[in-house]
């Protein structure tokens, strides 16, 4: 049983967390400083550092969410679904997730979060259920099968890492930005 202590400290942590995300949408990574998310906890600087060392500590713990929230809804979705479904649900959800996350401008990190090992690991974990998709895909002939397996991964991986800021203008909302991108991707590894 955990104690009221506890409680209140993961409560804290789960406050500091949403504060940092919303931080990032709002004003980037450069511009968010412990400071501006101690201030929106409503806590000191001193209780923030006792649950994180740095920002970058804080905003690799939102990103590794962010990719083992995206497996996670790869792995739930039912496998009875057809598999270009399961890939529309896939691509979708991760590029509605990006395009959010490149309007929060995050694109500008430092490289200490791309070299953590659990950002590692969950890029990874990532990397093998889209190859695993894929290659479910493409012996279902619903992808390209002229193309290796690993090449459409890395991609469409690719396609999460480009710069969604400079997409985004005033005549697109998220929502159909999110749409062009998967239609894009789609046409690129259909047969």
């Amino acid at each position: 049983m955990t104690t009221l202590k506890e409680r209140q400290y993961q409560l804290r942590e789960t406050m500091i967390i949403e504060a940092m995300y919303e931080l990032l949408v709002k004003k980037g990574f450069t511009a968010t400083s412990m400071d501006d998310v101690a201030t929106r906890v409503g806590i000191s600087k001193a209780t923030l550092y006792l649950h994180f060392k740095s920002k970058t500590e804080l905003a690799l713990r939102i990103i590794v969410q962010q990719i083992n929230d995206v497996a996670s809804s790869i792995e739930s979705l039912e496998p009875t679904l057809p598999v270009m479904e399961r890939v529309r649900r896939t691509l979708y959800a991760g590029i509605q997730r990006r395009v959010k996350m490149g309007a929060a401008k995050i694109d500008i990190l430092p490289e200490e979060i791309f070299s953590d090992p659990k950002y590692q690991t969950a890029q990874r974990h990532m990397a093998e259920l889209g190859s695993t998709l894929i290659l479910e895909a493409q012996r279902a002939g619903e992808i390209r099968s002229d193309l290796p397996a690993p090449l459409i991964q890395r991609f469409i991986a690719n396609m999460f890492n480009m710069d969604v800021e400079g997409l985004i203008d005033g005549n697109n909302s998220l929502e159909q930005l999110s749409d062009q991108i998967y239609d894009l991707i789609v046409r690129a590894i259909r047969p």
